[in-house]
């Protein structure tokens, strides 16, 4: 859903005032289908963002 979405969005102009209803009727359902995850999921979402390894690699 969301890469389509934001194709659509991409293929409107700026101007177009279709847009911007588009990009807040699609942060809404995204903001819903957080909300609707279960306590897991976030609580694994919020441990995997926290806790990421961040790797260095060498210069070439």
């Amino acid at each position: 859903m969301k890469t389509d979405f934001f194709k659509e969005v991409h293929k409107l102009g700026h101007d177009d005032e279709w847009r911007y209803h588009l990009l807040i009727r699609g942060l809404r359902k995204i903001q819903e289908e957080k909300q609707n995850q279960g306590f897991f999921k976030r609580l694994e979402r919020r441990l995997v963002r926290k806790y990421k390894k961040i790797e260095i690699s060498a210069w070439k």
